[in-house]
């Protein structure tokens, strides 16, 4: 990224500082939470899906985490992020690289964006059907911070989560409320997924050594329901109409609950472009 570019992001950070927030999952009932600053109307204001491809020996992929955490650092709250293991670069190396950290799901979205290869990413999931629907990451901050400066989302996403340590079984109840008249109709879609941070493994680095103590973040542990989401039924395109949706995900023995996150975003299916994300922590 040039050096003019983060300056720029820089000053929109500082400028957000003083700035009311909100809840995750709330409507400015109490503007004291974490999901980015609130515009004068009080409406929620987009929370973006990078949806990155990633693997543990691929020796550029380090590049694209950095760039993702520093954007996270400019837009806190603003953004939200999937990392799916994929391709070749995903497929255990033991003894060197042990560690499998491929889905069903993150291989089939790969598969659907056929991007270029790793790293790169989906940023909410536009352009798609064109040649640029897979970004590179050094193009990744200038995709969000497009996007974050639409302003309000059309729908508003509330998300009530809940984890019951005996059985392993992370919940989710989500709201989906209109913040517009959705005058484009919108085919929508619904998907969850549960990530996770802070996981110790090997990864190849950009001189092409291991670092045996790296550490994996947004990792993508599995989907509520299905690789594709869920058709969000009986939603109307009216600008207070509202629907619900609620599903639950048993955790892997081996997966750490108090570092991972329930992410969940609503779509348009009719052009594949995501409308709203939100993410809230599992403990």
């Amino acid at each position: 990224m040039k050096k003019n570019v983060f300056l720029a992001f820089f000053a929109l950070a500082l400028l957000s500082v003083s700035c009311d927030k909100i809840l995750v999952g709330e409507r400015v009932k109490n503007p004291t939470g974490d999901n980015g600053p609130v515009p004068a109307n009080g409406l929620q204001q987009k929370v973006v899906l990078i949806e990155e491809f990633t693997g543990i020996t691929c020796n550029t992929c380090p590049k694209a985490a950095a760039e993702i955490k520093t954007i996270e650092e400019i837009f806190p709250g603003r953004v939200n992020v999937i990392g799916m293991h994929v391709s070749n670069f995903a497929i255990p190396q033991p003894p060197d690289y042990p560690a499998d950290f491929r889905t069903n799901a993150g291989t089939e979205i790969y598969n659907f964006a056929r991007p270029f290869g790793v790293p790169s990413a989906l940023i909410n999931r536009k352009d798609y059907n064109t040649a640029h629907f897979a970004k590179p990451f050094r193009s990744f901050a200038s995709e969000v911070e497009e996007l974050i400066e639409t302003g309000a989302a059309d729908i508003a996403l509330e998300l009530e989560a809940s984890y019951a340590s005996s059985t392993k079984q992370a919940s989710v109840n989500i709201t989906f409320s209109n913040q517009k008249t959705l005058d484009y109709a919108p085919e929508l879609y619904w998907m969850a997924v549960l990530t996770e941070s802070k996981i110790i493994a090997a990864q190849k680095l950009p001189d092409n050594s291991k670092d045996p103590d790296y550490e994996h973040n947004h990792v993508l542990r599995a989907s509520f329901n299905g690789n594709f989401g869920t058709p969000l039924a009986n939603h109307g395109f009216g600008p207070d109409d509202s629907s619900a949706a609620n599903a639950r995900l048993t955790l892997n023995n081996d997966w750490v609950a108090a570092n991972c996150k329930i992410v969940v975003f609503v779509y348009d299916a009719n052009t594949q472009e995501v409308i709203q994300s939100a993410a809230v922590a599992l403990k």
